[in-house]
């Protein structure tokens, strides 16, 4: 199936929440309008006591047994704890059950949606004022929709794993 000439000569618009980081005469910013407007509608409220660390798939993986990451959890988890801060593990719609009930175990509060978490947050009356990530879209979205009204944390295993070698 050959493409018509015309097409062929088309540019291609890259239609991007990145658009701001490159230069590209075809890039075109999302900056989620869509949710940005829910947001504003809705009566949700960014708590500053409010934290959630973003699952990740590293157990699933084989990236990392489970108890290293439990390990990462519940030291993040003591950390905001010390600050008289909540922290949520938000585990990924693929995140094993398993993981979660030892995370409950061990006194991790969880939560898992079936949507993305732009779409949820927008919807949800709390919303955190902190997230954690081991590096994220998230990141970028959420300071779109929210205008940068939440703080991010990046969280880099390695440095973790290497000031914790005993793990």
């Amino acid at each position: 199936c050959a493409l018509p000439i015309w097409l062929k000569k088309t540019p291609i618009k890259i239609f991007t929440i990145y658009a701001d980081e490159f230069s590209n005469p075809n890039a075109e910013m999302n900056n989620l309008s869509f949710l940005k407007n829910k947001v504003n509608e809705s009566k949700g409220k960014i708590l500053d006591k409010l934290v959630f660390f973003i699952g990740t798939q590293m157990f699933e993986r084989g990236v990392m047994k489970l108890e290293q990451e439990l390990s990462l959890i519940k030291t993040a988890n003591k950390y905001w704890r010390d600050r008289e801060k909540i922290m949520y593990y938000v585990g990924k719609r693929s995140t094993s059950n398993r993981k979660l009930d030892v995370f409950e175990d061990n006194g991790i509060n969880t939560l898992k949606f079936d949507m993305p978490l732009e779409i949820i947050l927008s919807e949800r009356a709390q919303i955190p004022g902190h997230i954690c990530t081991l590096g994220s879209t998230l990141q970028k979205s959420l300071s779109l929709i929210f205008n940068k009204k939440i703080k991010f944390y990046f969280v880099n295993i390695s440095n973790f794993f290497l000031e914790n070698e005993e793990i």
